[in-house]
């Protein structure tokens, strides 16, 4: 981590704890501390890479079924699951926090029996009692439980779920090690009951304080960060446990982090010392005096308890029908409407115990240029200025390309073709024509039987997409997917955008999520595991038109990092002009395309403002794009669903002074931006991730579009497949063709 901010925090004596159970983030940040709980634990189940983790737990719980009764063998093995990935951590960073189940948190016996029992299980698996911290609820109970276990039994207690200064100082009145202050969550509230500062800071700071004033040793390990200035604003708290994305965050800003709460600080409050650890009356009246530790404390044991569940039946129906991922390796490729270069990824991908897709696993990528020769044609497609002749050769042309990109992918990874099982893409979009549901409407009432006129006549949507799969099939020698909006199309659907499939594979188990795509075309999805609640639509631009207007003005293909935009000023005017887009008078399913904000949008916006800055523009157009994805938001998303984050990917995600604009607009309403590499997908690939995901569930007869997001009639498996030559049967040696000829050898390359 070198000298940066991340550094200078631990250097102002904060201990770092990654708020993850992904192993490479853990070890990433250096963390001295790892954690679980049942949130983590849930998502981690279903992630293939933890498959012998999961089997392990299987097999023990399998084990015990003649020996105790199936409630007692489900918690069991949730314990045992626990302290499966609490072990795995303890090796990255020799210390881990294992929770009690939240639902013993008004129960003080079996809190300790239960604590007890974890300790025991991370002793059989070589794991000290004093490298062990147990996770408890801060209610009187709780608090009680951890006493007991801290002074009779020498177990390191952790107090969670802490939202108010009386939870924090009766806690260490019983003497635990620690307590976990909910910074960003007390936050939350004060917002929604319009306190302008910030409340969880300050909380937290105030807990922090008192119990340096007062000489505890209770340690204070600040969680729940909704941004980095939360986390300067601690600096200098005993411990901070915080998302790999907001650390990440934090390591590239260029601001040093100061010390804020020091030991002198400390003694300069004028707080009162209190005590409520012998009377229960007293804690439970102060306690109940503090309106946001009684609603945020519910809501935390409401939602830890309801993911408590969600685990005990997903273990309970692995234990039902058996538990095996067989994962199978797939490539998918994508060039996006910014035409930026063809993306190629190599992941792998399961059939979850639900049926489904489970969440796919990234393992390499890489990205190819278009050639010189390809982008002028490209570009004069874009326009509708290519004849029927160079547009087929161009097809074709492409698809070479990507199957390029699919062998070099391939050959680094040091696998054959026979490995993989599919190669999934869509294509170069060179058309899209949205569906016009007015029009749609009007063919449907006048009767009219001809299907011909459902394009012609009646408002039905289409596309063309470049990039032959014959080709890459071919010259690959894989099994490969491609077009799949032309069935979705036919359906009556959008087919745009797509990434409703991957977020509905990705995020099921998550509970609602918000997710964000920000390529030429910017897209919301709302993920969730019913998918008649999914939505999908397109907010308007990502970064066609910053990307435009930079190239026209600077000679550059796009603004990297954001730096121009951040040396400009917003131009009010333009910035209201391109709010009033006729785009935005459409309703979700929507989509956009370049007829919308394409070259001649872009470039009338130039000749309109042809003496203002290249900056200034760029400044215009980025805030925009930040402003009209969270408009979209909140016009369309928020209203319905209960959400606390927004999950970002693609290539604007590497726009710096963006995703500051977009994080400083989303935060306004309550809500967390992070991006898809904390969940194990990288922001910059996701879309070629989609195509594989796509891919690989129609090479099963899997349903892949989302039709209450796309507004298809039914569901359906998209995607056309061309088989591999290799598997042809009754196939013989060609007689006088050497494959070589073609460029081809024995191995498909």
């Amino acid at each position: 981590m070198g000298t940066g901010p991340l550094q200078q925090l631990q250097d102002a004596g904060t201990v770092l704890i990654a708020d993850t159970a992904d192993f490479d983030k853990i070890s990433q940040f250096n963390a001295s501390e790892g954690t679980t709980n049942p949130s983590l634990l849930y998502s981690a189940a279903q992630n293939p890479s933890y498959a012998t983790l999961v089997s392990n737990t299987i097999a023990y719980a399998n084990a015990l079924s003649s020996v105790i009764s199936s409630s007692e063998r489900l918690t069991a093995a949730v314990d045992h699951l626990a302290v499966q990935f609490g072990t795995q951590i303890f090796k990255l960073t020799g210390k881990v926090s294992t929770e009690v189940d939240v639902t013993l948190s008004f129960n003080t016996a079996a809190t300790i029996a239960a604590a007890l029992r974890i300790i025991d299980l991370y002793h059989e698996q070589g794991v000290p009692k004093s490298q062990v911290r147990i996770k408890i609820s801060a209610t009187w109970e709780g608090i009680q439980a951890a006493r007991v276990l801290q002074q009779d039994h020498g177990v390191s207690c952790l107090i969670t779920v802490v939202f108010g200064l009386v939870q924090a100082i009766t806690a260490a009145e019983a003497g635990v090690d620690a307590i976990a202050p909910y910074v960003g969550r007390i936050a939350d509230w004060g917002k929604v009951h319009g306190i302008a500062n910030d409340l969880g800071v300050e909380t937290v700071s105030k807990i922090q304080n008192y119990l340096r004033k007062y000489g505890f040793k209770t340690q204070v390990m600040a969680a729940s960060f909704r941004s980095t200035k939360q986390i300067r604003d601690l600096a200098g708290i005993d411990l901070l446990t915080a998302s790999p994305a907001i650390l990440e965050a934090l390591e590239q800003e260029s601001e040093p982090v100061d010390c804020r709460l020091t030991l002198e600080s400390a003694r300069d409050t004028n707080l009162q010392k209190s005590s409520y650890i012998n009377d229960e009356s007293a804690f439970r009246w102060a306690f109940n005096s503090d309106e946001c530790a009684v609603e945020k404390s519910a809501e935390a044991m409401r939602k830890f308890g309801e993911d408590t569940e969600k685990l005990k039946l997903l273990i309970s129906k692995m234990l039902q029908v058996g538990y095996a991922f067989k994962m199978t390796y797939i490539v998918g490729l994508n060039s996006g409407s910014s035409f930026d270069g063809v993306d190629a990824v190599l992941c792998q991908i399961g059939i979850a115990e639900d049926g489904h897709p489970s969440r796919p696993q990234y393992v390499d990528g890489l990205t190819v240029d278009w050639p010189l020769e390809l982008q002028p044609l490209i570009l004069r497609a874009f326009n509708n200025n290519l004849t029927i002749f160079e547009m087929t050769r161009l097809n074709y042309a492409a698809g070479a390309l990507y199957a390029e990109a699919a062998n070099d992918l391939i050959q680094r990874n040091n696998l054959k073709p026979e490995d993989i099982d599919v190669i999934g893409y869509d294509g170069q979009t060179i058309y899209q024509e949205p569906p016009d549901r007015v029009k749609e409407r009007e063919y449907v009432l006048s009767g009219n039987k001809s299907l011909v006129d459902r394009w012609l006549k009646g408002g039905f949507p289409c596309g063309f997409f470049i990039a032959e799969s014959g080709v890459v099939a071919a010259l690959t020698d894989v099994d490969t997917v491609t077009q799949f909006r032309p069935l979705d199309h036919a359906l009556g659907g959008s087919a745009a955008p797509l990434m409703q499939y991957l977020d509905f594979v990705a995020f099921r188990n998550d509970g609602p999520t918000v997710t964000l795509n920000i390529g030429g075309i910017a897209n919301l999805q709302l993920a969730n595991a019913d998918r008649s609640k999914m939505m999908a639509f397109d907010t308007g631009p990502g970064n066609v038109m910053i990307d435009h207007v930079c190239k026209a003005r600077t000679g550059r293909g796009y603004d990297k990092d954001g730096e121009l935009a951040a040396q400009g000023k917003v131009i009010p005017k333009l910035h209201e002009e391109l709010l009033q887009h006729d785009f935005y008078t459409r309703k979700p399913p929507r989509s956009a395309w370049r007829l919308d904000f394409g070259a001649a949008y872009a470039d009338a916006v130039l000749e309109r403002y042809s003496t203002a800055s290249t900056e200034d523009l760029l400044a215009t157009l980025t805030r925009f794009t930040a402003i009209s994805i969270t408009k979209s938001l909140t016009d369309f998303i928020l209203p319905k669903t209960q959400v606390t984050r927004v999950v970002a990917s693609g290539g604007g995600t590497r726009n710096a002074t963006l995703m500051k604009n977009l994080g400083e607009e989303v935060e306004k309403h309550g809500l967390k931006l992070v991006t898809s590499d904390e969940f194990g997908i990288p922001a910059a690939y996701k879309e070629a991730i989609k195509f594989a995901t796509l891919a690989f569930a129609n090479k099963r007869s899997l349903a892949n579009n989302i039709p209450a997001a796309g507004g298809a009639v039914k569901y359906a498996s998209l995607g056309k497949l061309s088989l591999a030559p290799r598997r042809a049967k009754n196939s013989e040696p060609v007689v006088g063709r050497d494959e070589k000829v073609l460029g081809l050898t024995a191995d498909g390359h």
